[in-house]
């Protein structure tokens, strides 16, 4: 369903070229899912038209929050 929504949310013309950041939260909860099982499921190969990342994170512990944000931080504005 999640993924569903993001792909049709992204298909909307006005988004094209949009960066995308994925953040899978809880990765201090045992079970949860690594970044590739989360680029796999949410079928994120499919977008060629942008720049992807995605980020297994912890807002609680603040986990793996540094890498999120140095990947926006190093984002180039569109010209």
């Amino acid at each position: 369903m999640a993924r569903a929504q993001l792909h049709e949310l992204l298909s909307n013309k006005s988004l094209a070229g949009i960066p995308l950041l994925l953040l899978g939260n809880k990765n201090d909860l045992e079970g949860h899912l690594p970044e590739k099982e989360l680029v796999t499921r949410m079928d994120l190969e499919r977008f060629k038209d942008r720049t992807v990342a995605c980020f297994s994170i912890s807002a609680k512990s603040q986990n793996r929050l540094d890498a999120a944000l140095g990947w926006l931080s190093d984002l180039k504005p569109k010209k």
